[in-house]
């Protein structure tokens, strides 16, 4: 059985809050690297449908699976979020666009 099938669920049952519980907790961790790489994108999947795009964006930012493409597409998607966001969103645009 999948590793993260309770954390999938949640999340696809729309329990962003409980989603967001269970990847920061420390007693919960994933055996294998990819298994940790997805939790990380359900983690800022999960912020970015809370409304806070900015959480997801230090959380996606921070860590050595930071670099995999599961983890920039997320990362790209929360940017997107806070863009629309702001007051002027073709220049944060351009800014996230400059960061990535």
């Amino acid at each position: 059985m999948d590793e993260l099938h309770g954390l999938k669920n949640l999340f696809y049952l729309g329990a962003f809050q409980q989603v967001v519980n269970d990847a920061t907790n420390p007693a919960i961790q994933p055996r294998s690297e990819v298994a940790r790489i997805e939790r990380r994108v359900y983690l800022a999947r999960a912020q970015v449908a809370q409304g806070r795009p900015e959480a997801a964006v230090a959380s996606a930012t921070t860590g050595p699976a930071s670099s995999s493409p599961e983890v920039r597409a997320a990362l790209c998607l929360a940017r997107h979020a806070a863009a629309a966001r702001t007051a002027d969103p073709t220049a944060a645009r351009a800014a996230a666009l400059a960061d990535a």
